[in-house]
């Protein structure tokens, strides 16, 4: 069950909370689908009028990437393109995770991680500033994010001691990316 650190529970509301504290912690990449989860987010998704941006992320929460992507690829918007980032990092596709990430522009998560990362994991900020994707780029917290790919994807390659706190970071991600979603 993954804690909601980032952002208030109060903000899902009841039925949403719920399906989110059921859940398992999402992983850094495609995992096997968590049926009760499923069950959950597509039972929710029929009764409520959901966003396309709250579908895909409930999707990926619930390990369905299929469906999360089918959903991000027709959401035209900066939010769309970063769900879609995040579905292609999940599934391993690690440059087409780094284009969606560009395809976001200046999206206001991406400073958002950046300021929760540099307060509690000031070490790894460090270190994702520093890398050469981040020096590449003009935009410092697109960059920023598109190293946390990078990052990702040495975790799940090689034996990392990080893969936990990449775990936690991706939770950090989807909580704010998710509580984006919900504003009106």
């Amino acid at each position: 069950m993954p804690q909601l650190d980032v952002i208030e529970p109060a903000l899902l509301g009841t039925d949403i909370l719920s399906v989110v504290q059921a859940a398992p912690l999402p992983g850094l990449d495609d995992q096997p689908k968590c049926s009760l989860t499923t069950k959950r987010v597509a039972r929710l998704i029929s009764e409520q009028s959901v966003s396309g941006h709250v579908a895909a992320a409930l999707w990926l929460l619930a390990c369905d990437l299929e469906r999360s992507h089918a959903i991000s690829q027709l959401l035209h918007d900066p939010s769309g393109s970063y769900w879609h980032a995040i579905m292609h990092r999940r599934e391993g596709d690690y440059s087409n995770s780094k284009y969606w990430i560009r395809q976001a522009g200046r999206h206001p998560v991406f400073s958002q991680l950046a300021h929760v990362v540099r307060q509690r994991q000031p070490e790894l900020a460090e270190e994702l500033a520093n890398q050469p994707t981040a020096s590449r780029q003009s935009n410092s917290d697109a960059a920023w994010v598109e190293s946390l790919v990078d990052t990702v994807h040495y975790a799940c390659t090689c034996t990392s001691a990080r893969s936990d706190l990449m775990v936690l970071v991706g939770w950090w991600e989807w909580q704010l990316l998710f509580a984006y979603a919900l504003q009106p």
